[in-house]
């Protein structure tokens, strides 16, 4: 998320924060390779990582329209994952 600045990158985390507690991902680290990019330190950054790759503008009134696109998008992907994840196991 480099090149942001820090009132974009603040909303953008606040929506990874409200995703997190949504869909229950732990502190941790599991999700760093399926969300984020591998520089990421946990899965907070992870998610935050996948949502500004999602938000073209990250303005505050576009992000908050967008949190409900963007939690259909992270609940059918995560649910591929797990998906395909039990084939890989």
């Amino acid at each position: 998320m480099n090149g942001i600045d820090n009132p974009e990158r603040r909303q953008i985390r606040r929506i990874a924060r409200v995703l997190q507690v949504a869909f229950r991902i732990p502190v941790g680290r599991e999700l760093i390779a399926v969300l984020g990019n591998g520089t990421e330190h946990d899965n907070l950054e992870a998610l935050a990582s996948w949502v500004g790759r999602r938000l073209s503008d990250p303005d505050p009134r576009l992000a908050e329209a967008a949190l409900p696109c963007l939690t259909d998008e992270l609940e059918q992907f995560l649910h591929r994952w797990e998906v395909e994840s039990r084939w890989i196991a």
